[in-house]
């Protein structure tokens, strides 16, 4: 099975990973394949598992990915794409914000300082795309709890366990999963 993942950074998920620069060797545990996924170096037709999580939101011609998305692939292949529901910053400050993760807020913040998030996506859109490229499209939103998921675990449990069913989930990103019908 031959699998692709568009924009993977230090993702050691799938078979070739594609992005615009390399990721040190000790995050990465396969080949990464520095290219533009706009001119992806694969023959057309040969991928059966595509996934690219929050990389068409940083490139200017997103159509352009989804053409090649539909090139490389083949009937059968299945698709996944994730990207956030708005501008990437406020859903992901206010998650990371309610579980304490200064990490997770500096990286939102400096992607909304730096602009990093070219497009805010619409997913009917995408959806339309792929459709007339012959794929099925369904189209979701995942979401996150807004409570310290670590209250819940533990001794801790016992007195904030109760309360976690109860609060909000925020919906923080697009997940579209495709199946290609026609070759």
């Amino acid at each position: 099975m031959t699998s692709l993942n568009i924009g993977c950074g230090g993702d050691p998920w799938g078979d070739i990973g594609v992005d615009l620069s390399r990721s040190p060797p000790e995050v990465s545990n396969h080949p990464n394949v520095v290219a533009s996924a706009l001119t992806l170096p694969i023959r057309s037709g040969v991928i059966q598992e595509i996934r690219c999580w929050h990389a068409i939101e940083h490139i200017q011609d997103w159509k352009g990915v989804l053409n090649e998305i539909v090139r490389v692939s083949r009937k059968g292949t299945r698709v996944q794409l994730r990207f956030p529901i708005d501008d990437g910053f406020k859903r992901d400050f206010l998650i990371n914000w309610s579980r304490f993760n200064l990490k997770h807020m500096r990286h939102s913040f400096r992607t909304r300082r730096d602009r990093l998030h070219v497009w805010i996506i619409n997913p009917t859109l995408v959806a339309q795309q792929l459709s007339a490229a012959g794929f099925l499209v369904r189209i979701g939103r995942n979401t996150r709890k807004f409570f310290p998921p670590w209250l819940a675990l533990g001794r801790k449990a016992r007195i904030f366990g109760r309360f976690y069913p109860h609060f909000p989930e925020i919906d923080y990103e697009w997940e579209l999963n495709a199946i290609r019908d026609s070759p």
